[in-house]
């Protein structure tokens, strides 16, 4: 399996800058996650893990929903079972799904390939949200 390594950082999701658009208005919730556990199945021998599945996720999830931001990318178009669900799809074959994420605090990320085959994965532990008023 090749991995796109065009993955594009979102800088936007940085903690820094977020914590800079904090304020009386935020309403979108922001939450840092760390990296529990992941699977090098489906990865090359020589794939560097912390390339695939970073070390920390930022995720960004409109009020309503709507759309959901990472470092992996921006799912503006949810049905609604991805947004009661805390799912995004990412062009680039990335998935998250935050089923967990409001319960117990946990996200997957997923890699699909061409084939629609799912392939190791990674979980995430998050802290709290915190209010953001950033957006795409």
């Amino acid at each position: 399996m090749t991995i796109n390594r065009s993955i594009k950082v979102c800088l936007l999701c940085s903690p820094l800058l977020l914590m800079q658009a904090v304020g009386a208005s935020a309403q979108n919730d922001y939450y840092r996650c760390d990296r529990e556990s992941y699977s090098r199945t489906g990865l090359k021998q020589n794939a560097k893990v912390d390339e695939v599945y970073l070390p920390e996720l930022s995720i960004i999830i409109a009020k309503d929903k709507s759309w959901l931001a990472s470092e992996y990318g921006l799912d503006k178009i949810r049905s609604e079972t991805e947004k009661k669900n805390n799912i995004a799809i990412f062009t680039n074959g990335f998935q998250i799904h935050g089923q967990k994420l409001e319960t117990e605090s946990t996200v997957e990320l997923k890699i699909i390939h061409n084939d629609f085959k799912t392939s190791g994965g990674a979980k995430y532990k998050c802290d709290k949200p915190i209010q953001t008023d950033w957006e795409p």
